[in-house]
């Protein structure tokens, strides 16, 4: 047998696969955005880890043992937490929706912190909600209608329920590069800056949910202006 088969038949063994699948575990809540899960899997791999370093064929290592049951109570104590904070969570039917479909990259607890800072607000048909080549403190996001995006009054697109207004000066602090104006009776959800940052900066993992759902929208608003341009 080449030394090399010699170490991997020494590591392929019961206690070092446990060893192994502790580090994994851990490798994979790292990656993870839902916090529950995160701490769903912190707890698992400290409990392989537990057992790993407990039947050691040297004895136990009781100082590691003792750090991975602290870090185990720790995300048990913020399991706990999260699910006291989402038993105080009641939604509207059309709340439910939004979190469905436009707001499902944010869980329920995240969710609920948006609509705390929002604004609800309602425009009629053909009112300018957002001017070109302004400084805007406000983000949208539409619930109900459609909109239509004008640059140098000519019309280049079309706005439907979950799109961004304002995201250009939000995300790069700029002016806004298009107007906005209400093709239909239009409702929205209305953010300041100021607010989505207080918020985004006490839970900064909201703050990627925020640029995922802003990305997916651009990548929409370029695929139709692409379409529309190559039809021409």
């Amino acid at each position: 047998m080449s030394e090399i088969q010699e170490v991997l038949a020494d590591q392929i063994t019961l206690l070092n696969l446990v060893g192994h699948l502790s580090f994994a575990v851990t490798a994979a809540s790292l990656a993870m955005r839902d916090m529950l899960l995160l701490r769903f899997l912190g707890v698992l791999s400290g409990l392989l880890g537990i057992s790993y370093n407990y039947f050691l064929p040297g004895g136990p290592l009781w100082l590691v043992i003792f750090w991975l049951v602290i870090f185990s109570i720790i995300h048990l104590w913020r399991i706990y937490g999260i699910f006291s904070e989402r038993r105080g969570v009641h939604f509207s039917e059309e709340e439910r929706e939004l979190h469905s479909t436009i707001f499902r990259g944010f869980d329920t607890v995240e969710f609920m912190r948006l609509l705390n800072i929002a604004e609800r607000k309602s425009f009629s048909k053909g009112h300018q909600i957002l001017d070109e080549n302004i400084s805007s403190d406000n983000l949208f996001v539409i619930v109900e209608g459609k909109a239509t995006v004008k640059r140098k009054n000519i019309a280049i697109a079309q706005l439907a329920p979950g799109s961004v207004i304002g995201e250009i000066s939000f995300l790069n602090g700029g002016r806004t590069t298009a107007a906005v104006y209400a093709e239909t009776q239009l409702r929205c959800l209305s953010f300041t800056h100021e607010r989505l940052t207080g918020l985004f900066n006490r839970y900064p993992v909201m703050r990627l949910s925020m640029n995922s759902l802003i990305s997916a929208d651009l990548a929409v608003k370029l695929t139709a202006q692409t379409m529309d341009t190559s039809n021409r």
